[in-house]
């Protein structure tokens, strides 16, 4: 049976949300066992005899995916987004059955036929259609390698994170990445902007920010050049191991000769303050500026309350004075009476 393949521009937006979509095919794997929406298989031995076994199975995880997907929000958020990846994934898992009679379009047609009064299924009928072969291989390559990216970010984001892990899953990325090394240079299709995505995520992964065993690299290998040298991250174990690590973490001559200049300022200006202020204490200390002062302060005060309190202050400063002063205070002539 010849089943005509579809090219729609819109078919690799799911991408956008491709995560998601990732965990929503994970958790279709783990939890599809039972036949829990009573799909009606009957229509796979009339019209799939060779393949009972394996369409049965794709019909208990489609209704499960299509069911989740709706149930996340009781509708899904972004449909087409939705509708573009159940259409990925079903020709995903009947490609896998390696037959040429096996059209995706048509096949839902018949699960509909026998299922029309489930909801789940009838929000994606006249979704399903048979993607292109070459266009299929490119975009299930592309989905592999966010599948691979998904698991980096779930190692490097784990408490026991180990560099081999990190390096395996970037290394399959890179394997991948190399088969679509002149497919983009100057194409401008969807899958090559998809790609140009994927790209950016991967290389904008800082792994200095993470905690990975035995690794001190920034970033992931090099999707491109596998020889490209990677930076150092900036930490003293990396300088003192890493040579390259040492050259990248000089500080460049004008940056130290600033740096002593704002320094040399800092510390003339500290002297001086100190400076000012041990003269400031010497002269509050032993001269008569304490008590000007502190007659400064108190001349709200009555002169007469206080003035005994200043002329014991000044005792430190000249005894001879205080004593003459007493004297001459005596000295007043009186008008007999």
């Amino acid at each position: 049976m010849f089943c005509p393949g579809e090219s729609r521009e819109d078919k690799y937006n799911f991408f956008k949300n491709v995560d998601e979509y990732i965990d929503f095919d994970s958790l279709t794997e783990e939890n599809s066992v039972n036949n829990i929406y009573n799909i009606d298989y009957t229509f796979i031995e009339k019209n799939f005899p060779d393949h009972i076994s394996a369409l049965t199975r794709i019909c208990t995880k489609l209704a499960f995916l299509t069911g989740s997907l709706i149930g996340k929000n009781g509708r899904t958020n972004s449909d087409n987004y939705d509708f573009n990846f159940v259409n990925y994934w079903l020709n995903r898992e009947i490609n896998e059955i390696h037959s040429s009679n096996l059209c995706k379009k048509f096949f839902y047609q018949y699960l509909m036929i026998k299922n029309r009064e489930k909801a789940n299924l009838k929000k994606f009928s006249g979704q399903i259609y048979d993607i292109e072969e070459s266009e299929f291989e490119d975009m299930n390559k592309l989905y592999n390698m966010y599948k691979y990216y998904n698991k980096i970010h779930k190692i490097i984001s784990s408490s026991d994170s180990k560099k081999d892990d990190v390096i395996q899953q970037a290394r399959n990325c890179v394997n991948i990445y190399k088969t679509f090394k002149e497919k983009c240079r100057e194409n401008t299709t969807y899958f090559c902007d998809t790609l140009k995505d994927f790209k950016e995520k991967y290389e904008n992964i800082n792994l200095c920010n993470y905690n990975i065993a035995d690794w001190g690299k920034k970033s992931l290998p090099s999707l491109e050049d596998q020889d490209a040298l990677l930076q150092v991250c900036e930490t003293t174990t990396n300088r003192l191991d890493d040579p390259s690590g040492q050259r990248s973490n000089q500080i460049p001559e004008n940056a130290k000769e600033d740096s002593d200049g704002d320094t040399k300022s800092i510390t003339i200006g500290t002297v001086a303050t100190l400076g000012i202020s041990f003269i400031f204490l010497i002269l509050y200390k032993f001269t008569s500026i304490e008590q000007f002062l502190r007659y400064r302060m108190n001349k709200n005060e009555s002169v007469w309350q206080n003035i005994d309190e200043e002329m014991n202050e000044f005792t430190h400063i000249s005894e001879h004075e205080h004593i003459k002063a007493g004297n001459t205070s005596y000295n007043i002539a009186y008008d007999s009476v």
